[in-house]
């Protein structure tokens, strides 16, 4: 049994199996998922698990090489846009219409949905890759 990082089954094998270069698009409860995406579900009702809480685990969990959101966050989930901030370098950041963002994320191997209840809270992760 691990003591720390991502206990949640699913998720830390998908977090494992991840190359470089792979995308990860975790995504609000609101927003619609392609129907043949594979999904790890860990919404729970409306705001739990919130996109923050989720961002902060997969950040002490995976090496993120780029993360790439809608213009519209800052507006609508300040809070998230400012985590992002804190934690990922700027020019590791890619700001995009809603609608590239949705096309772009199609590439995904993995939808993660949260309980994330904010318009506009979704995120496309690049993994990266650690030397240690």
């Amino acid at each position: 049994m691990r003591r720390t990082g991502i206990v949640h089954q699913e998720l830390g094998g998908c977090i494992s199996a991840l190359g470089h270069g792979d995308l990860l698009a975790v995504v609000s409860c609101l927003s619609s998922i392609p129907q043949e995406a594979t999904v790890i579900d860990l919404a729970l009702v409306r705001g739990i698990p919130s996109m923050q809480q989720v961002l902060a685990a997969l950040h002490q969990d995976m090496h993120m090489e780029h993360v790439t959101y809608a213009e519209e966050l800052a507006s609508f989930n300040p809070a998230l846009h400012q985590l992002i901030q804190q934690t990922v370098p700027e020019e590791n950041q890619s700001v995009v219409a809603n609608e590239q963002l949705k096309a772009e994320s199609r590439a995904a191997k993995v939808y993660i949905r949260t309980g994330e209840n904010q318009r506009f809270s979704n995120l496309l992760l690049r993994a990266g890759y650690s030397v240690q």
